[in-house]
């Protein structure tokens, strides 16, 4: 599993545009869909069990929601499975 703590962290994961994305070095984007925690200070996760990475992670989230603005938190290092 991956934690990340910070704030405003948690998100709708009913809107597609919203959630932990992972990113690989091509640009392609996935979406997680394994999450254990979705809290505003924290988000736990487990990779896809075909995931090769590294990947960014990141988190999308609106402000002032539901119409607000997409907000996006990145990791600033790779991550890559275990």
């Amino acid at each position: 599993p991956i934690r990340l703590y910070g704030n405003r962290l948690d998100y709708d994961p009913a809107r597609p545009d919203e959630g932990v994305f992972l990113v690989d070095a091509g640009s392609a984007e996935t979406r997680v869909e394994l999450v254990a925690i979705n809290s505003p200070k924290q988000v736990l996760f487990i990779m896809p069990t075909d995931a090769a990475g590294p990947y960014l992670v990141r988190v999308r989230r609106r402000h002032l929601r539901p119409a607000g603005p997409l907000l996006e938190g990145r990791l600033s290092e790779p991550i890559a499975p275990a």
